[in-house]
């Protein structure tokens, strides 16, 4: 039987549905003032982080009517090479947004891309990852990274960024009133 070869995207995928399962049991949010990290792999780079923004945007155009929907804007975390290699590498991403049901978090949402990193390049921005949300709720953003050589395809590590912690979110735009950045999540609402 034939077997079709894993691509490093869904290899990540995979990883980062196993990897946001154990984070969601084993770890339990606290009131540091920064994300948290959880790194796999023995050469992962490292990655700086920045708040989450809760928004909203005018989802109905403007004129002759105004409405607005909650909206997550995640701004591009930098992400520094692997320390395994100077040479080229992948620099995949995924960020993810999850929504509060009751009794769990719920992924809802993702954004993800490869990025390559030339040949001594200390870093690159990855990109911003903007969530349009219809009706309100609680909010929560994770981010996995990986590298690896961007030849022979080795993985050199992992780092997930697990936005749930007091000081990740923030509430920007007219509408503040209407966002509520706690510890661990952001509670968006339509003002209209």
């Amino acid at each position: 039987m034939k077997r079709k070869r894993q691509t490093p995207l869904r290899a990540l995928l995979a990883g980062l549905a196993l990897i946001l399962t154990a984070l969601s049991i084993v770890v339990p949010a606290s009131s540091a003032a920064a994300y948290h990290e959880v790194t796999t792999g023995n050469w992962p780079g490292s990655v700086v982080g920045y708040q989450a923004q809760g928004l909203h945007y005018d989802a109905c155009g403007g004129y002759p009517s105004v409405c607005f929907n909650p909206q997550i804007w995640v701004p591009a975390p930098y992400a520094y090479r692997s320390p395994a290699s100077n040479g080229a590498q992948t620099v995949t991403f995924l960020t993810t947004l999850s929504s509060w049901n009751g009794t769990g978090w719920v992924q809802i949402a993702n954004r993800s891309a490869s990025l390559p990193l030339a040949d001594g390049q200390p870093g690159l921005y990855l990109q911003t990852s903007d969530f349009k949300i219809y009706g309100k709720g609680s909010f929560q953003i994770a981010t996995i990274v990986e590298w690896r050589d961007a030849w022979t395809a080795q993985v050199y590590g992992t780092r997930v960024l697990a936005y749930d912690q007091a000081g990740d979110y923030t509430c920007v735009g007219r509408f503040t009133a209407f966002c509520d950045a706690t510890a661990g999540y952001v509670y968006l609402r339509s003002p209209m």
